[in-house]
């Protein structure tokens, strides 16, 4: 089966993006993609942008070397994909890249034996968070300046958000952001929140996330999971314990 242009594209873009977020391995079934990365502090539950492969499923657990292969052969010019179904009938067994005279093929994992991705993400939420532009870059030069492995958000009273980073050594850096936090719960408004996430990781997928959306708005849930688009993929950050 040969995949159409729109298909690869968002093949290519949905790899891309799972890179950043350290995601190692992918399930893409039909009208769902599900993914989660090796410290299981990042996943991907996402209807949206699914690459079609006619109905069938298909696991992908060496994401890096078929990012390295799409690249190696779209620079060649046009990128096809030419998939070929398993015996099982379900899933996709071989992708078939190519370009003019330039081929290489990706042989894919059955969804069955691609295990610890999670099918779904079970947390109401209840905020809404916007971090713009200007305050990613004070951000991810702080966490260098700190060398911190996590990053706080905190909110003391449901007005102000601040970012908080602590070194070995206890020494903090705090800043606040531009806009005030958003209730969008159905229950009474809570009046504070603190959670931790993995510094890096976090900050990556939010400059991806701010390329084309100046703005971003993270929605975070009770339980502390903090969701959001990249690309028009559905990202889960989970807290740190």
């Amino acid at each position: 089966m040969k995949l159409s242009q729109d298909s690869i594209a968002k093949l290519a873009s949905l790899i891309q993006t799972s890179q950043t977020a350290g995601i190692k391995k992918l399930v893409i079934e039909s009208g769902k993609i599900r993914g989660i990365d090796e410290k299981q502090s990042v996943v991907i539950i996402s209807t949206d942008n699914v690459p079609d492969f006619g109905g069938k499923q298909i696991g992908i657990n060496r994401i890096d070397n078929l990012a390295d292969r799409l690249n190696l052969v779209k620079n060649q010019g046009t990128l096809e994909i030419e998939a070929t179904e398993a015996s099982n009938k379900q899933d996709i067994s071989i992708l078939e890249l190519s370009s003019g005279k330039t081929k290489a093929q990706f042989r894919c994992a059955s969804v069955e034996a691609v295990k610890g991705v999670p099918k779904n993400i079970t947390d109401t939420l209840v905020w809404e968070i916007k971090i713009d532009a200007k305050t990613l870059p004070v951000i991810a030069q702080a966490i260098t300046a700190m060398g911190a492995e996590a990053v706080t958000i905190a909110s003391k009273d449901g007005k102000v958000v601040s970012i908080e980073l602590v070194d070995t050594n206890k020494d903090i850096f705090t800043t606040d952001l531009t806009e005030a936090p958003v209730w969008i719960g159905t229950s009474v408004a809570q009046s504070s929140f603190c959670k931790k996430y993995p510094a890096k990781t976090f900050v990556s997928l939010l400059k991806e996330g701010l390329k084309s959306d100046p703005s971003l708005s993270l929605k975070l849930g009770e339980g502390g999971i903090f969701s959001f688009k990249v690309n028009g993929f559905d990202f889960f950050v989970l807290p740190m314990a």
